[in-house]
C-alpha cells in the first residue's frame, strides 16, 4: 500500500504509514498468511531492499532463485504478472515506472532517494510461492475433482495461477484436465495498487487416467509497491469443503501396481509429520495421493500398500516429503517364485536281473544327493527302462516368493508335464497333493492333451511359511507312464 501524499509533511506520512502498517487482512478466508514488511516508509524513499524481513511462519516451496524471478511470458488481462527488469532489481524486488499520481517518492517522473540507478523507477519487491495438490476421485485422495475455488487478499497485488510445474505460470487451455481456463488466465487476478482487497476465482478438475496428469501445481504470487503496508492471505475452497481454508503444501502420490498394470481397490496408508495416519483407496487405474496440510521443512513419511485383490500382503516405503514438494512412490508387487523340481520316485520294471522277469520289481530309488529336504528319487534312474516298465514321475513344487502364486482369474497356478515319446500315460494315475507350509487343503483340476498333463489349483499357491522365505516343500503331483 502506498502512503498518502499529504501536504502536512515527514510527520503525517510516518503516521500514515503506522496507521496503515497495524491494519488486518480480513479477506473471506482464514488469515492464515500474513506478511508485513518493516518498512514504514520516509521522504527520502527506500535506501535497501524493502521488505527487511517477513514473517517467520512462511509456507510453500522455498524462495525460487533469482533468474525464476526474472521471466514475463505469462499475461493476465493484458498485463504482466511479472514487470522485473534483468540489472535493475534487489533480490526478490521488482521495479515499477514512476508515477507521480500513483507513489509517494515521485517528482514528476523521477523517484526521490531511488537506490535502483534508475530514476525514474521505484523499488518494488514480490513473493512467489509455488505448491503441489493431488487430485483423483473420492476415496482415492483426500483432494477430489470437481470445482475449485481459490481466493486473496492483498495490499496490493495477487494473482494464483494454475500451472505445469513449481514456479511456472503459463498454462495450456486445458491443463491436465482443469477446466474454466484459459491460456494466460489466472484463477485469481487481483492486480492492482490496493488497500487489501479480496477477489476470488474457479476453475474445474476431472480425473485423468495417468495418475502423474492429477497432479496440480497452484503458484501464489504477491507484489508490493513501494514498501510501507504489505499485507496477503490466501485460500482455497476445494470440492465438498463448506468453506474457504488453508491450502495443502505438499503431496505424495502414486499407483499400485501387480505384475505391471494398476490394481484398484487396494489399501494405501500413509503417515504425517504430527505422527497421524490416514488411508486412501486406489482408484480405477491403481493411483492414489494425500494432500498435506502445512507443516515444518523437510519430513519423513511411511507409505504403506497393501495388495488384496491378488493376496500379495504389504509393502512399506518411507520418503521424505518437504514443505511445497510432491514425491511420487509408486508400489509393484513382483509375480511370484516357484520351484519346480522333478524325479522318477518309483521303478515297477520287468528288466532282467540278471535275465527277464515274469513278475515286476517295485524299485524306489534312493534320493539324489543335495536333494531339498522332501524330495525323493532321482534325475536319471540306471540301468535304464525295459518294456512294459511303469514309472511313476513327482513334481515337487514351493513358492519361493513373497506373495501368493496365482494364475488368471484369482485361481491357482498351473502345473504342466510334457511326456517325452513314445511314454503311455497311465490312465487315472495322477496324483495331486497341497499344501505343507503353510497346512491348507488345496484342490486342482487334472487335464491330459496329447503329450501334455496339466493340474490347475482351485485356489492360489500360499505364500510359504515364514513368508518371503524360500521355505520347504509345500505340494507334489505325481502320474505314471508304461513304456512300449
Amino acid at each position: 500500500m502506498k502512503l498518502l501524499k499529504r501536504a502536512f509533511g515527514v510527520g503525517v506520512l510516518l503516521l500514515a504509514a503506522a496507521v496503515a502498517a497495524s491494519a488486518a487482512v480480513n479477506g473471506p478466508g482464514p488469515v492464515a498468511y500474513v506478511y508485513e514488511t518493516t518498512f514504514n516508509g520516509v521522504a527520502t524513499g527506500p535506501t535497501g531492499p524493502d521488505p527487511a524481513n517477513f514473517n517467520t511462519q512462511v509456507w510453500g516451496s522455498a524462495t525460487p532463485p533469482a533468474g525464476s524471478l526474472l521471466g514475463s511470458s505469462s499475461t493476465f488481462n493484458g498485463t504482466l504478472i511479472n514487470m522485473l527488469t534483468a540489472g535493475n532489481q534487489f533480490a526478490g524486488t521488482q521495479l515499477w515506472t514512476c508515477n507521480a499520481t500513483l507513489f509517494t517518492y515521485c517528482v514528476g517522473t523521477q523517484a526521490v532517494g531511488s537506490t535502483v540507478g534508475n530514476a525514474s523507477q521505484v523499488f518494488e519487491f514480490i513473493i512467489v510461492q509455488s505448491w503441489p495438490f493431488y487430485v483423483d476421485s473420492a476415496g482415492a485422495s483426500n483432494v477430489t475433482n470437481g470445482n475449485f475455488t481459490g481466493e486473496t487478499t492483498s495490499d496490493d497485488g495477487s494473482w494464483m495461477v494454475l500451472g505445469p510445474a513449481a514456479f511456472t505460470y503459463a498454462q495450456p487451455a486445458n491443463f491436465q484436465g482443469a477446466t474454466g481456463l484459459t491460456a494466460g488466465t489466472a484463477m485469481v487476478d487481483n492486480s492492482a495498487n490496493q488497500a487489501p482487497t479480496s477477489k476470488t476465482g474457479t476453475f474445474k478438475v476431472a480425473v485423468q487416467a495417468a495418475c502423474a496428469n492429477n497432479l496440480y501445481w497452484l503458484t501464489m504470487q504477491y507484489d508490493e509497491a513501494e514498501g510501507g503496508d504489505a499485507q496477503l492471505e490466501y485460500s482455497w475452497q476445494p470440492p465438498g469443503a463448506g468453506a474457504l481454508g488453508t491450502v495443502t503444501q505438499a503431496a505424495v502420490y502414486g499407483q499400485v501396481r501387480y505384475l505391471g498394470t494398476g490394481t484398484s481397490g487396494e489399501s494405501v496408508q500413509v503417515t504425517d509429520p504430527n505422527g497421524g495416519t490416514h488411508t486412501v483407496t486406489t482408484d480405477s487405474h491403481g493411483c492414489y495421493g494425500y494432500n498435506y496440510a502445512p507443516y515444518s521443512g523437510t519430513q519423513p513419511v511411511t507409505i504403506t500398500a497393501t495388495e488384496t485383490v491378488h493376496g500379495s500382503g504389504s509393502i512399506a516405503s518411507t520418503v521424505s516429503v518437504p514443505i511445497g514438494g510432491a514425491i511420487r512412490q509408486d508400489f509393484d508387487f513382483p509375480p511370484p517364485k516357484v520351484e519346480l523340481t522333478k524325479r522318477i520316485t518309483q521303478v515297477k520294471t520287468y528288466g532282467p536281473t540278471p535275465g527277464p522277469a515274469t513278475t515286476p520289481r517295485v524299485i524306489t530309488p534312493t534320493p539324489d544327493p543335495g536333494s531339498l529336504a522332501g524330495v525323493n528319487g532321482t534325475v536319471n534312474y540306471q540301468p535304464g527302462f525295459y518294456p512294459k516298465d511303469v514309472v511313476t514321475y513327482t513334481v515337487y513344487f514351493r513358492n519361493i516368493g513373497g506373495y501368493p502364486a496365482q494364475g488368471p482369474g484369482g485361481v491357482g497356478p498351473t502345473f504342466s508335464d510334457i511326456l517325452a515319446n513314445p511314454l503311455v500315460y497311465v490312465a487315472s494315475s495322477q496324483t495331486f497333493t497341497c499344501c505343507a507350509s503353510p497346512v491348507v487343503t488345496i484342490g486342482a483340476a487334472f487335464t491330459q492333451a496329447g503329450q501334455t498333463l496339466s493340474w490347475a489349483m482351485a485356489a492360489p499357491l500360499p505364500t510359504p511359511n515364514p513368508a518371503g522365505t524360500a521355505g520347504p516343500i509345500q505340494g507334489n503331483t505325481s502320474y505314471q507312464v508304461t513304456v512300449p
